[in-house]
């Protein structure tokens, strides 16, 4: 569902656009308040859409578009625009399904005048990647640009991909997200990058990365960069993983905000205030719990003794997906 609210109107408008269909499928607007619907993508036999992403403002509808082409026997993606009410869709981006990857639509930047997006893997791809080239696309109707935005950027974190707050200044200056980048496991060659500059040093392992309310700082997990090291060395070197704050502009140096060598931390989010940080804790005998700590500084106190989690200290790839867990409601 999308609510948005239009502060210029002083009204509210609850609607969601969903597929419909069995075997042919359409794109409809339902109007939660009056119970209306409309038709905004008649079915296609050809075709159907997904991924659907409203727009900030609620005004477009971006989707990907899935077409076969009976002539050449090929699938083809397109990222398409239609405004919320129905019209003439608007064709951003296509790729060919087997040759290039699948269109995988990520997020509206704050400015509703952007969109992210990647190319997933192609149907004779054995195996999922561990990263991915992040594009951008103009996406307000007047013009359309790809372009690389980050290259390799770590698929392997809970959080791999956060928008500043709509409202703060990094949203205005073209900080507009943190990413985690890097390839490789997920004990060495990770930073953040704000927007396509790196705002982590290269010696540590940084990795989900968390905007503050006002988009001035970031709280990321890290870990020091040790390099390609043995399973043994590695879950060493996930023990010394820590919660650390930065300035989203890269104006100061990184500071610790726990350091307790029994645990390993992970996972940060702030207090709709940000006065406060929640994170998650693994002790060595692999027990997860939740702590809270000053954003300032301080010594944390425990919230919840105990999280029922079944992934071990490695994993496949040595990431946990808190995600899957747990949920903070602020």
């Amino acid at each position: 569902p999308r609510l948005n609210c239009r502060r210029q109107r002083q009204m509210c408008i609850r609607d969601r656009a969903y597929t419909v269909g069995s075997g042919i499928v359409h794109l409809r607007l339902f109007d939660v308040m009056s119970g209306d619907t409309t038709i905004l993508l008649p079915p296609n036999n050809d075709g159907f859409p997904q991924q659907l992403r409203w727009s900030p403002e609620g005004q477009t509808l971006a989707f990907v578009q899935s077409n076969f082409d009976t002539e050449s026997s090929q699938l083809f993606d397109e990222i398409t625009m239609l405004p919320a009410q129905g019209g003439d869709v608007q064709p951003l981006q296509r790729a060919n399904v087997m040759d290039e990857g699948s269109l995988q639509l990520g997020t509206w930047m704050p400015d509703g005048k952007h969109l992210l997006y990647w190319y997933g893997p192609r149907p004779i791809d054995s195996f999922l990647p561990d990263t991915v080239d992040l594009h951008s696309i103009v996406a307000d109707g007047t013009a359309s640009q790809s372009r690389l935005e980050v290259e390799q950027v770590s698929l392997m974190d809970s959080r791999f991909l956060t928008l500043a707050p709509a409202e703060s200044e990094a949203a205005h200056y073209g900080g507009d997200y943190a990413v985690t980048v890097g390839d490789g496991p997920a004990w060495t060659n990770k930073r953040i990058f704000v927007g396509n500059s790196p705002q982590t040093p290269a010696d540590q392992v940084a990795a989900q990365p968390a905007w503050s309310p006002d988009g001035a700082q970031l709280a990321y997990a890290s870990t020091p960069e040790q390099g390609e090291v043995t399973m043994e060395q590695a879950t060493e070197t996930m023990r010394q993983r820590h919660i650390w704050i930065i300035d989203a502009d890269g104006a100061s140096e990184p500071r610790p905000l726990t350091a307790d060598p029994t645990y390993r931390d992970e996972y940060p989010q702030w207090s709709a205030s940000g006065g406060m940080i929640l994170f998650a804790r693994l002790d060595a005998d692999e027990q997860a719990s939740l702590w809270l700590i000053e954003s300032q500084g301080g010594e944390p106190h425990q919230v919840v003794e105990s999280l029922q989690q079944t992934q071990p200290w490695h994993g496949i790839i040595t990431q946990l997906d808190w995600q899957r867990i747990l949920d903070w409601h602020r």
